[in-house]
């Protein structure tokens, strides 16, 4: 599922990856009407906000992706999102996620902080399992203002870091990815429910 997937470039991909299907929801008619012609199928399209989500059946999607729209939310429409995804996701999509040999360098507009991003998650039965920092900046982040010819800027390949070095990471990125996992099924299955 891409929830506000905006023109269907992601969606359009996990499909060229081998998705069996995707199901497109997105708040903007002409937006979802230009997912529709890049989306190949299996692949069906909702207009609707978070509303739409408390319309899908439990345990309908194996993953959901909702890519540079939780930024957008209040903390009350935040707080149903992760309800939904718990509800909607049954499955745990570790199993589906690949790393490409050469990643794509995507940005997107984050506003989480990473050191606690872990324990928001696991307010609404969501695990983290394992989290990336992308966008390094060697040196800090241009103020409002201030001349980019004055400051060099180099990249470095975040996933080559050594493991004892990754937490610095969250002091010199500039975002950050987490892979996580409904525990709501498991902790049911625990209980015997």
């Amino acid at each position: 599922m891409d929830f506000g997937c905006g023109e269907g470039l992601f969606a359009a991909e996990v499909i060229k990856r081998g998705a069996r299907a995707v199901h497109c929801i997105d708040q903007n008619e002409t937006m979802l009407a230009k997912a529709a012609l890049v989306v190949p199928a299996p692949a069906t399209f909702t207009q609707g906000g978070l509303e739409s989500l408390a319309k899908l059946p439990d345990a309908s999607a194996d993953c959901l992706l909702a890519i540079n729209v939780i930024a957008y939310m209040t903390n009350e429409e935040e707080d149903l999102f992760y309800r939904e995804f718990t509800r909607i996701v049954g499955s745990d999509p570790s199993a589906l996620l690949t790393r490409a040999t050469v990643p794509e360098r995507l940005t997107f507009n984050i506003r989480e902080n990473p050191l606690a991003y872990t324990f928001k998650l696991r307010r609404y039965g969501v695990e983290q399992t394992k989290i990336e920092f992308i966008n390094y900046h060697s040196t800090l982040p241009l103020l409002s203002g201030e001349n980019p010819d004055d400051m060099a800027r180099e990249r470095r390949d975040t996933l080559d870091c050594p493991a004892e070095d990754r937490w610095k990471l969250q002091f010199q990125c500039s975002m950050f990815g987490v892979q996580a996992v409904n525990c709501r099924p498991c902790r049911q299955r625990e209980h015997g429910l």
